[in-house]
């Protein structure tokens, strides 16, 4: 579905990332992992045309290099980003309508109706401000904004960020739901184990660089993750 080659991302004299190549499938879940300042979210940022990058992206066989932001999203993409970034001062209703704001009405009823369907905390919460919900909440609401747009590959920036343990194993339950229902997933996140446990394929990435890759349960069992990231 997704293939990045050669991706190269420079924030000045700075290489934040060197040469990446990725790919996810058709609902597939792929997890990229490694640590704080590795590049992970300077790759979603490169793929969805948010940062300046040299390399290839292709999506389901059209070229996204060089193409606007607006238009990558209108091609599949969804996006959650690091931190929420939820509108505060927005109810829930408001801030998922954001994610289809060129949408006709219709069809954000709809959409609607089947993120209610999928996370009845998400309708229950729907007439408060989004500052009101608690860290998990707003995750699912995060979650639940990008799914306004109708991707068919959710790209998503650490998921499990400041988030207490309870409301992380909500939230990855949250994204198991979206993929079951058939959108693909490429998630960043620092939280190996569970970014692992989740994935049917994992990358890893440290200064901006891919050191491995495979099946979700040969990352997993690699002794260089094992010693780094898992304890």
């Amino acid at each position: 579905m997704l293939e990045v080659s050669g991706l190269t991302v420079r924030y000045g004299e700075a290489v934040a990332v060197e040469d990446l190549s990725l790919a996810v499938g058709q609902g597939e879940w792929v997890s990229l992992i490694g640590p704080n300042g590795a590049g992970k979210t300077s790759t979603i940022k490169a793929i969805l045309g948010l940062v300046a990058h040299e390399g290839h992206i292709v999506l389901e066989g059209e070229p996204l290099t060089g193409l606007p932001p607006w238009k990558r999203q209108s091609r599949g993409l969804g996006y959650v980003p690091e931190g929420r970034r939820l509108f505060p001062d927005l109810t829930v209703e408001e801030n998922l309508r954001v994610g289809a704001y060129r949408a006709p009405e219709p069809r954000v009823k709809k959409n609607l109706a089947r993120i209610f369907e999928l996370f009845p905390r998400v309708e229950e919460r729907r007439r408060q401000l989004a500052k009101t919900l608690s860290g998990g909440e707003q995750q699912m609401v995060a979650l639940s904004r990008a799914l306004m747009g109708d991707p068919r590959l959710l790209l998503v920036d650490e998921a499990s960020l400041g988030l207490m343990p309870l409301n992380v194993q909500a939230v990855f339950e949250a994204l198991a739901a979206i993929h079951r229902r058939g959108n693909a997933i490429l998630l960043v996140e620092q939280n190996a184990r569970k970014a692992l446990s989740y994935a049917e394929r994992a990358y890893v990435i440290e200064v901006g660089r891919l050191q491995l890759s495979g099946s979700a349960e040969q990352v997993r069992d690699d002794p260089r993750v094992v010693e780094s990231y898992l304890g």
